[in-house]
């Protein structure tokens, strides 16, 4: 379990993985559709993105394995959608990168065809300056992914339309996003006086076929969810969540959910999570019958005050599930969590809520996991009876009681409406044997590391600070960097700011010291604080801290001389 892990855990071994070799164009702001992708006459956004296996666009030039550079710049007014039919091959992508040592915004968005595939999307910005109150044409998703061969590789995402990153894509990987949502009144039955309130960090989906990789991205301060598979009449199966960041987010941190399919096989592991309310996987509405298969949750370090009537980690309808090593700290409101806002209105709410698909054989493994904190005393809602086919609920209250199992639609004889405590958790079904409880919180700091697979000498860096540290030190020694390199590194929540630290790498010291006192945040813009319960615009508390470490200054990546 986390609390007896060494002090700093550092994840890397998956290797860098190499961009094939090809030809170089270039995209500027100021390009235009006569020119011919060159350094010196770059084409515009729009021409670089059409199909180029059509000769009688100018871009047909462009290859499978090809690499299409925007330099720096402003691209789009706010309500630009950028149509990409850009085709590669599965083992040789197409590749639309941000010129090294440039910043290439997005104004709008990028919208991807079934026309088109095999694209990749790599370590530009995506933002909206339009207002938030406004139509998904005038403010659109940040990036909408149509097939499995396109991915997301290091963007930066924030402050956009619903979703910051959405679709059907291959693979989601190193994605920092946050400030995502709008106010929506395309639907009448929200405009004018009520606009629907959207705004989820990744939205994504499947065939329900093929596995979908997100990982080591970084989601928060988003008005609804960091980050989540979820589908009505499509697919959310195989999806892999691994090494994620999400904090603060105004709804679920990672979650899992579809309304009439069946799931299967999602892995969640080694994720961070600091409040977001809950972690749902399994079915959202509609599931009397829903039956899912093979979930493994494992490894993830959560904290959350999920209120009154909810729990960290909700798990409903599935047969097959295995629960192992986690960490979850349900704790009470502190100054950060607002009290009746309706997400932080209880005294921490609890731990994990279990329902079952059935009252068949199940195979469940929930074990060797560490709960720390819990409800001291908290309110909930059971049905007591039905009265002209309407149910009436009433109120209880109940004291260490941070667990539920219940069957759909099974009513609870004792009126607890499932809830059970530790010791009933374990006697009466068997599960946590081997797990740790206690009402007090953890004492020992938890640090991680985790290299990117894709860019030498950047990581994303976790701290979880319970010994209240002014700073606390790192190795870097893994990350790949070259003797005297410069490197920086930048604090999440202030991302455009001042780094927290910049330096020249030295291997015989490598280890750095990294403050944990900021204050200062980039805002999420539009005056949306009074739609969060915790203010987006106020930084997180010392307890907890993410970073992103990566070289700085320019670095060369392709074969032209930088200018």
């Amino acid at each position: 379990m986390f609390e007896n892990a060494a002090k700093l855990v550092v994840l890397f071994g998956l290797g860098l993985v190499n961009q094939a070799a090809g030809g170089e164009f270039f995209v500027a702001p100021t390009g235009l559709p006569q020119g011919d992708g060159s350094r010196h006459r770059p084409w515009n956004f729009a021409t670089a993105l059409a199909d180029n296996t059509k000769t009688q666009n100018v871009n047909h030039v462009v290859k499978p394995g090809d690499t299409i550079w925007l330099r720096g710049g402003t691209y789009g007014y706010g309500s630009n959608v950028y149509v990409c039919s850009l085709n590669g091959a599965s083992n040789n992508p197409i590749t639309v990168r941000q010129n090294p040592g440039e910043r290439a915004i997005i104004d709008g968005g990028i919208s991807t065809t079934t026309l088109g595939g095999w694209t990749t999307f790599w370590g530009f910005e995506i933002t909206c300056s339009n207002a938030r109150t406004n139509t998904y044409a005038n403010r659109p998703a940040g990036l909408s992914l149509a097939t499995l061969g396109h991915k997301a590789i290091n963007l930066i995402v924030h402050d956009c339309g619903h979703p910051g990153i959405f679709g059907n894509p291959g693979e989601v990987y190193g994605c920092i996003v946050w400030g995502v949502g709008i106010y929506e009144y395309d639907n009448a039955t929200y405009f004018p006086t009520n606009p629907w309130v959207r705004g989820s960090g990744l939205y994504l989906q499947n065939n329900g076929v093929q596995g979908v990789s997100v990982s080591d991205n970084i989601s928060s301060r988003n008005f609804n969810a960091g980050m989540k598979a979820y589908a009505e009449n499509i697919y959310a199966s195989g999806f892999t969540f691994d090494g994620n960041i999400v904090f603060k987010n105004n709804g679920e941190g990672i979650e899992n959910e579809c309304l009439n399919n069946s799931i299967s096989n999602v892995v969640v592991i080694n994720n961070f999570t600091y409040h977001c309310g809950k972690t749902p996987m399994g079915y959202f509405s509609a599931d009397v019958l829903a039956q899912h298969y093979n979930l493994v949750y494992s490894n993830n370090y959560v904290i959350d005050s999920p209120g009154a009537a909810a729990a960290t980690l909700w798990l409903k309808r599935w047969r097959t599930l295995q629960v192992e090593h986690n960490t979850i700290v349900t704790i009470s409101q502190t100054n950060e969590w607002s009290a009746g806002s309706g997400i932080g209105n209880g005294k921490g709410g609890k731990f994990l809520e279990l329902y079952p698909s059935t009252n068949l054989v199940l195979s469940y493994t929930i074990n060797n996991n560490a709960y720390y904190g819990g409800v001291e005393q908290s309110a909930d809602w059971y049905s007591f009876t039905t009265i002209g086919g309407t149910n009436q609920y009433g109120m209880f209250y109940h004291t260490y009681q941070p667990f539920r199992y219940k069957y759909n639609a099974v009513a609870v004889p004792d009126g607890t409406n499932g809830l059970i405590s530790f010791s009933a958790w374990t006697n009466a079904h068997g599960f946590d044997l081997n797990s740790s409880y206690t009402t007090n919180l953890p004492t020992a700091n938890f640090v991680t590391l985790r290299t990117n697979k894709y860019e030498r000498g950047r990581a994303n860096l976790v701290v979880f600070n319970w010994e209240s540290n002014n700073t606390v030190n790192v190795d870097v020694s893994s990350l790949g960097l070259a003797q005297r390199q410069r490197f920086e590194v930048r604090d999440v929540q202030n991302y455009f700011g001042t780094p927290v630290l910049t330096a020249n790498y030295d291997a015989a010291h490598s280890t750095i010291s990294i403050p944990l006192t900021m204050t200062n945040v980039t805002a999420v813009t539009g005056g949306v604080e009074n739609n969060y319960a915790i203010n987006p615009n106020i930084h997180t508390a010392s307890l907890f801290n993410a970073f992103v470490v990566l070289p700085s200054g320019k670095q060369t990546t392709h074969g032209d001389r930088l200018p």
